[in-house]
C-alpha cells in the first residue's frame, strides 16, 4: 500500500512539474505602424522632459520643478506631481488625456547617466482613431545617447510582444524640434 501512495506521489508530481514548465502563449507582433506610433509617442514623453528629469536626478528642488513645468503647461489640462526621485505628468485636452508617470530616477556619479523607468497610459488619436495605450519602459540618458527599453505594450487590449518595439528604438529615437 506504502508503494502505490509513493508511486502515485511521485507521478503526480513528475506532472506538475511538466505542467508548470508549459511555456506561456506568445504575445502577437504589433504591425508596423503600431510599432510606429506607439514609439513616436513614447520617445516624445522622455525627449519632451528630459531636462526635468535630469533636474530632479540632480537633485534639485522638486517643488520648483513642479511649479516650472505646471506653468509651461498652463494652456492645456495638465498636472504636475515631483518629488526627488519621481515626475509624473497628466494632459487632457480634446478627448484625449495621457500621464507618464517617471519613477526611481538617478544619476550615475561614474558615468553621468540617467536612468529610470516609466509608464505611458491613456487615450490617444493614433492614426485618426482614439486608442487606449499603456507602455511601461525603463531609460537612460545622457547629453549624447537616450535608450528606451520597452517591458510591456498593451494598446487597446491588446498585450504586443515587446521585440518589435524595443529594435525600432534601437534603431534610433526620432529627433523633436
Amino acid at each position: 500500500m506504502k508503494k502505490t501512495v509513493v508511486l502515485l506521489l511521485t507521478v503526480l508530481l513528475v506532472i506538475g512539474l511538466f505542467v508548470s514548465c508549459t511555456e506561456e502563449p506568445q504575445k502577437p507582433v504589433a504591425d508596423e505602424e503600431t510599432v510606429y506610433s506607439v514609439s513616436i509617442n513614447t520617445a516624445q514623453w522622455l525627449l519632451v522632459l528630459s531636462k526635468q528629469i535630469e533636474s530632479i536626478a540632480s537633485g534639485e528642488d522638486p517643488q520648483q520643478i513642479e511649479e516650472d513645468l505646471s506653468t509651461r503647461l498652463s494652456r492645456v489640462s495638465g498636472q504636475v506631481e515631483a518629488d526627488s526621485k519621481n515626475l509624473s505628468v497628466s494632459l487632457s485636452r480634446n478627448g484625449q488625456s495621457v500621464s507618464a508617470n517617471f519613477y526611481n530616477i538617478t544619476l550615475s556619479s561614474e558615468t553621468g547617466e540617467v536612468s529610470g523607468y516609466y509608464i505611458l497610459s491613456g487615450t490617444l488619436e493614433i492614426e485618426d482613431q482614439i486608442t487606449n495605450l499603456t507602455v511601461m519602459s525603463k531609460f537612460t540618458f545622457d547629453d549624447e545617447n537616450y535608450t528606451i527599453t520597452c517591458l510591456n505594450v498593451t494598446v487597446d487590449d491588446v498585450s504586443y510582444d515587446v521585440d518589435a518595439f524595443n529594435e525600432a528604438f534601437k534603431e534610433g529615437l526620432p529627433i523633436y524640434g
